[in-house]
């Protein structure tokens, strides 16, 4: 989808070289379309569906290599499965055009809090066989999967993960409590990037839509998150960072707005990836999956955590004001309009990731 392509130029470390990729391809898809707007529909609709395939980080290899390999039948996919450990299972899902050992930072601490963990790369990802696919397909997969493995606690959901999670809960799956971390609320976000980043026209895109209804049995309307609210189930701890550039940080509010039990918690200098790895997010979301179900957020979470790309400087700036946890803010439902006021309060903390012109954001 369009965050692989958006997510690209946010680790080109030659911006310049990346915008005269787009800029060919938008001729390209201009020039097809001249020719046969089918054809513009068809390879649209495919470079839509078709997620771009990643290595194992070196970082994540030991990890990985710990757990036991397994297949995991999901209806008509067979997907590579990883597990460790004992007791409860988690399951861990990643986002789109990633693979499981992305979530590898939340193994250990899990399985040493006395869960059983579970991750696979889901259709058309990582090791597992496909090379297009769609979020129906992935909550489909999802569902399948938590049963093949008799039943689940929780997921843990990056991103598209998220959104496969929120999806599989509206159509039955059912697990204790979820961890959403940098979760979209409109699925349509993600293809008004990719038309614009590949500059598809309106009767081009309104094909692609089409022809993705017929294929995957979907309704564009029906992929906004917000409206799968209904039941206001599992309890949700959400994380999501002011400095997302790939899904805005509003998305996740959003989330947690229109969900029955939520929680939300802002960082500031992690991005759409680096909060996948850090070590306060994680440790914040183990607590809050081992707490007493219907407690939801745990108490202490909120002094628990302490998320800063600066530590020392920002700290001092917290113990002045007599706030030590103003860099990472557990906001509940009824308290959200309260979290602009206390972005502003604290000023901000400076983001590593970089603007497309050069550099990473993980």
């Amino acid at each position: 989808m369009a965050e692989a392509l958006v997510s690209s130029s946010q680790k080109s470390t030659n911006g310049r070289s990346y915008y005269r990729e787009m800029k060919a391809v938008r001729i390209g898809f201009a020039c097809l379309e001249s020719i046969s707007g089918a054809g513009a529909e068809r390879v649209a609709g495919y470079l839509f569906a078709k997620p771009k395939r990643v290595a194992v980080r070196p970082e994540a290899e030991a990890t990985m290599a710990a757990g036991h390999r397994f297949d995991l039948e999901a209806g008509s996919h067979t997907l590579a499965g990883w597990s460790w450990g004992d007791g409860p299972t988690v399951l861990l899902h990643h986002g789109w055009s990633g693979r499981a050992s992305q979530m590898a930072p939340f193994v250990k601490p899990l399985v040493d809090a006395g869960f059983s963990v579970v991750a696979y790369d889901a259709p058309g990802h990582g090791d597992s066989p496909g090379t297009t696919t769609s979020l129906p397909e992935i909550a489909r997969a999802l569902r399948e999967a938590a049963f093949r493995l008799g039943g689940l606690h929780a997921v843990v959901g990056h991103s598209f993960g998220s959104a496969a999670t929120l999806l599989a809960v509206r159509h039955g799956l059912r697990v204790d409590r979820a961890v959403l971390l940098s979760p979209p609320s409109d699925m349509n976000h993600f293809l008004d990037q990719f038309t614009e980043t590949v500059g598809l026209s309106d009767r081009v895109r309104a094909g692609m839509e089409r022809r993705w209804i017929d294929r995957y049995r979907f309704s564009w309307e029906d992929m906004d998150v917000r409206g799968w609210a209904r039941g206001g189930r599992p309890p949700l701890l959400v994380f999501h960072d002011r400095d997302d550039r790939v899904v805005p940080w509003r998305q996740g509010e959003q989330v947690v707005r229109t969900w029955q039990d939520a929680r939300l918690i802002t960082t500031t200098g992690l991005g759409h990836r680096r909060i996948r790895e850090n070590p306060d997010v994680i440790r914040a979301a183990v607590r809050f999956l081992r707490s007493p179900l219907g407690d939801g957020l745990p108490g202490g979470v909120r002094d628990a955590v302490d998320v800063t790309t600066r530590p020392d400087e920002q700290l001092a700036v917290d113990e002045r004001r007599g706030r030590v946890d103003a860099v990472v803010e557990g906001v509940a439902r009824e308290d959200l309009e309260r979290v602009a006021i206390l972005e502003d309060q604290r000023g901000a903390v400076a983001a590593e990731d970089v603007h497309p012109t050069g550099g990473r954001d993980r």
